[in-house]
């Protein structure tokens, strides 16, 4: 499969371009909350936090070529799995055709299910065919653990909450992570995993831990210093606005080549690191020589 689909003489140099990851390269692994450091952000700053991850079933194609019945079996197959989540991982199914409209706007605006994506690349991708037949949420009372299915990955699993408590949100995703595949394992269905690339995805942007930790940040002062983008890059974070108005998405760039606590961790330090930015704007402070 690796060779076929994301190796070979197309996808290896895409991969080490984008990654910087050579075709003899391991990538690591590491799931365990106890190994993060300071995980937890300044609240004054750091609105919500949220870690996500892609996954895909192993023994079916990836969304820009499965069919329709491939597309319902994924489904049958994740949320068979899902029903077996006992104490906070518990949770229901909700299919996206079977909302009235209202009803998943709703479910939309609170980030609990996806929205129609509407990316070019997506669309041209043919990602989105037959939409919305076998695309649908899991997620337990709270909306802090959640799985997306067959949105543009197989699944998508998620954690989230108010607030700066990295290394709770990072417990949940990765006590559901290994729920989840441990209750796949049992019905003998697996995940696209290798030891060179790691979690196998539909966006080779994703390879590797298929990992996007993100938090929702008010940082104004340095969102408008006119170096702001190095600073980022510095950090190797990204951003984008997000609602309300004056609020920033602040994610990880990378994604293969380095385990899960290892990216955490430099978001971690990249947000700490722009908190400090701020306070030092806030106090009218120059930020020069201090990233």
């Amino acid at each position: 499969y690796q060779r076929r689909v994301h190796g070979g003489d197309l996808f290896d140099p895409v991969i080490e371009s984008r990654h910087g990851f050579k075709k003899t390269d391991k990538h690591p692994t590491d799931l365990e909350p106890s190994h993060l450091k300071n995980a937890k952000l300044d609240e004054h700053y750091v609105l919500s936090t949220r870690i996500r991850a892609a996954r895909s079933v192993r023994g079916y194609r990836l969304p820009p070529a499965y069919n329709r019945a491939e597309r319902r079996a994924v489904e049958k197959t994740v949320v068979d799995a899902l029903k077996k989540l006992q104490g906070d991982l518990k949770g229901d199914y909700f299919s996206v055709g079977a909302l009235a409209p209202e009803e998943l706007d709703q479910r939309i605006r609170e980030a609990a299910i996806f929205e129609k994506p509407a990316s070019p690349l997506i669309l041209s991708a043919g990602m989105v065919r037959d939409w919305p037949d076998a695309r649908g949420a899991f997620y337990n009372p709270q909306k802090s653990f959640l799985v997306w299915i067959n949105e543009e990955d197989h699944a998508r699993i998620i954690s989230l909450q108010p607030g700066g408590d990295v290394a709770a949100v990072f417990e949940r995703f990765s006590r559901g992570a290994k729920e989840v595949e441990a209750r796949l394992k049992e019905a003998g269905v697996f995940f696209m995993y290798n030891d060179h690339l790691g979690y196998i995805t539909s966006c080779p942007s994703n390879l590797g831990t298929g990992i996007r930790v993100s938090v929702h940040i008010k940082i104004p002062h340095l969102a408008a210093h006119p170096d702001f983008q190095k600073v980022l890059k510095k950090l190797q974070l990204q951003s984008h606005p997000v609602e309300p108005a004056g609020v920033l998405d602040v994610s990880n760039v990378e994604r293969l080549g380095k385990s899960e606590v290892q990216i955490i961790q430099a978001l971690i330090d990249g947000v700490n690191k722009a908190v400090e930015l701020e306070k030092l704007l806030e106090a009218g402070k120059p930020i020069d020589g201090n990233w």
